[in-house]
């Protein structure tokens, strides 16, 4: 199979520690469908991936395994904040 996406969604609700049923409530679809998408019986639709996306709070692109990171923005501000960081050790260090 090519499409990851449901190990990632099963991944993602068994990380978060939550069943199908906890899920699949809080989303507000049954859980036989929600197996159905993990189980790659059945495949959602693009406004289905997007209320995915926000639960989980991952990307849409994570989601449908076509990224690593879950969630980009969080990363470039972790990338940026890293950044100033290395930019402020070295003019600490400069000066001394």
């Amino acid at each position: 199979m090519l499409c990851k996406f449901p190990q990632i969604l099963s991944k993602l609700r068994r990380t978060r520690g939550i069943t199908q049923r906890k899920a699949a409530e809080e989303l507000g679809i049954s859980p036989a469908l929600l197996s159905h998408y993990e189980n790659g019986i059945r495949e959602c639709g693009v406004d289905f991936l997007l209320i995915l996306a926000d639960y989980y709070s991952v990307s849409c692109d994570y989601l449908l395994g076509k990224s690593d990171i879950k969630n980009p923005a969080s990363y470039e501000a972790e990338a940026e904040a890293l950044a100033i960081d290395r930019i402020l050790k070295t003019a600490k260090s400069s000066k001394e």
